[in-house]
């Protein structure tokens, strides 16, 4: 995965020695500010400038976002998933 400074993720797989990339991610209407990964549960948690969070699930080879409304009121900073992954923090600097 990478992000470029902007609104997308990028994941990118393994073709060789190559990496390509295999899917963008577009949602936020600002610059992402954070990302945690899932694996047990193949999921993607995204924050950004706009002050929301989205959570990336895979279904039939594309990702689906679920927008997830924070209710704060300065850009969403950091985003972590829990052990167990079945709820996440968000930093923000309010």
């Amino acid at each position: 995965m990478s992000l470029p400074n902007n609104h997308e993720v990028h994941i990118y797989k393994k073709n060789g020695s190559q990496w390509v990339k295999a899917h963008e991610l577009k949602e936020h209407n600002g610059h992402i500010t954070g990302i945690d990964c899932a694996p047990k549960s193949d999921r993607i948690v995204t924050c950004g400038a706009d002050r929301n969070a989205y959570v990336w699930g895979q279904k039939d080879g594309v990702w689906k976002p679920t927008l997830v409304i924070l209710r704060i009121n300065c850009a969403a900073t950091f985003v972590k998933w829990s052990p167990l992954e079945n709820k996440f923090a968000v930093g923000s600097g309010a």
